[in-house]
């Protein structure tokens, strides 16, 4: 899960111009590699994760079962870190039986997604791609 809650569209054109770009994705590819263990990977894209994409936070999101684990979050505010929560009532939910990706330009325009769940502000406009 990606998170932008900012008003430009960022995460279409994160790094575009950064010329130092294959050199960053070898040392992505290097930690991706090393790790040695979930928690280590998880850990890894999720440091990397924000700054690779250009969007103000990123949820890693595991099936576990019927259920949505937010398993590690790095955002601008607290989500869900640790949550456990059935997949049918999530977006996230939604992208892992479809394995569609959702890019929703407003929350509170989608019926996919519960308003309420968010914080006040933040995020306004997620974005979803599942690794199926």
């Amino acid at each position: 899960m990606l998170l932008d809650a900012g008003g430009e569209d960022r995460v279409a054109h994160a790094g575009s111009s950064d010329k130092a770009r294959p050199d960053r994705l070898l040392d992505t590819l290097r930690q991706l590699m090393g790790a040695e263990s979930m928690p280590s990977l998880l850990d890894t894209v999720r440091s990397i994760g924000r700054d690779v994409v250009g969007c103000d936070g990123i949820s890693l999101v595991l099936r576990d079962g019927f259920l949505c684990h937010y398993a590690v979050e790095d955002a601008t505010g607290p989500l869900w870190a640790g949550e456990r929560v059935p997949a049918d009532s999530r977006l996230s939910g939604w992208v892992m039986d479809t394995g569609s990706a959702a890019i929703i330009p407003d929350i509170f325009d989608d019926d996919r997604v519960q308003p309420t769940l968010y914080p006040c502000s933040f995020p306004r406009r997620p974005l979803e791609r599942s690794t199926r």
